[in-house]
């Protein structure tokens, strides 16, 4: 597992840093005031917040107590980019609400639904079928982000000259 931090501090002192080798986890930190590389998590963080602040307009101590439904709303959400919900792409399947449970229970007893072996190998199908998808359309994605960065700033022009000079303003 990686964690891809902006540098936050707590990241970097000695507790955190033993804990994340323990658990096997890398940490990757991003280039300093480089938006494009920690936009996607301000913008998740935004979203956090502002699910969070509709839940506790009254009592903004309670939040904690909706912070398992805001997370379980964003990871059941379909993305725009990938065409699947987090869900979907790491376990293969969207949790069932109450009402797929009873509608999956009524198939199994009228004999609609078969198990075993054939429903696995669609299963596996159709996995690898969403992850080569959310694959290609996260790199449409990122070509379509990175088109519009370069758009914005344009190229720079470097004349070579005996002297480099910094602009410090």
């Amino acid at each position: 597992m990686k964690i891809v931090s902006d540098r936050d501090p707590r990241f970097q002192d000695a507790f955190w840093k033993e804990l994340m080798r323990l658990m096997g986890v890398k940490v990757a930190m991003t280039t300093p005031y480089n938006p494009r590389s920690d936009g996607q998590a301000e913008h998740t963080n935004r979203v956090v917040e502002d699910m969070l602040r509709s839940f506790v307009d009254d009592n903004p101590e309670d939040w904690d107590l909706y912070a398992t439904n805001v997370e379980f709303a964003i990871n059941d959400s379909r993305s725009d980019v990938t065409g699947f919900t987090p869900f979907e792409l790491c376990y293969g399947v969207s949790p069932m609400s109450q009402l797929d449970m009873f509608l999956e229970a009524a198939q199994s007893a009228s004999g609609r639904r078969k198990g075993g072996v054939g429903t696995a190998h669609e299963w596996a199908s159709r996995f690898s079928s969403q992850l080569r998808d959310a694959m290609s359309r996260l790199k449409l994605a990122q070509q379509r982000q990175r088109d519009l960065f370069d758009q914005r700033h344009g190229q720079r022009e470097y004349v070579r000259s005996g002297r480099p000079c910094l602009d410090r303003g």
